[in-house]
């Protein structure tokens, strides 16, 4: 009788949240700096920063892609990790192979992000004045 096979892991690998790490990352900072931190939520403006997230992050993963599997290398091998990109050269490589990967995949996630970002910019301007409302509302109870 053959043995069953073990239960399939319910963590992330390693490569997996590197890459969500990325995305997150990379989102948040964008956002923070060109609609949060100046407090401009527009429709326009979400669009122009979910597209310019879709297009960062693919860098960004790449990054974190190679330079992680640089340091895994080193971990558990450190005499082959002189032949594996250092995070020095994955700056410039991760720029080519982002290029790549726009080409594949970026004609699908660039226009998701501008997407997202547009609604993120459109509802996040309606909810901005009831927000502003309510703690005038606050401040002259006070």
């Amino acid at each position: 009788m053959p043995s069953p096979s073990p239960a399939p892991s319910l963590s992330p690998s390693p490569w997996k949240s590197r890459r969500l790490f990325a995305v997150t990352g990379t989102s948040w900072a964008l956002w923070g700096s060109f609609i949060e931190r100046r407090d401009q939520y527009t429709f326009l403006r979400g669009l122009l920063v979910g597209g310019l997230i879709g297009i960062v992050s693919h860098y960004v993963c790449w990054y974190f892609e190679t330079t992680g599997y640089f340091f895994i290398t080193f971990m558990t091998d450190p005499q082959k990790h002189k032949e594996i990109i250092d995070p020095l050269t994955a700056i410039w490589s991760s720029a080519v192979m982002s290029v790549y990967s726009l080409l594949l995949v970026g004609w699908i996630s660039t226009p998701i992000a501008m997407a997202l970002g547009a609604a993120c910019g459109h509802f996040g301007k309606r909810r901005k004045p009831a927000t502003h409302a309510a703690s005038h509302a606050i401040q002259e109870h006070a």
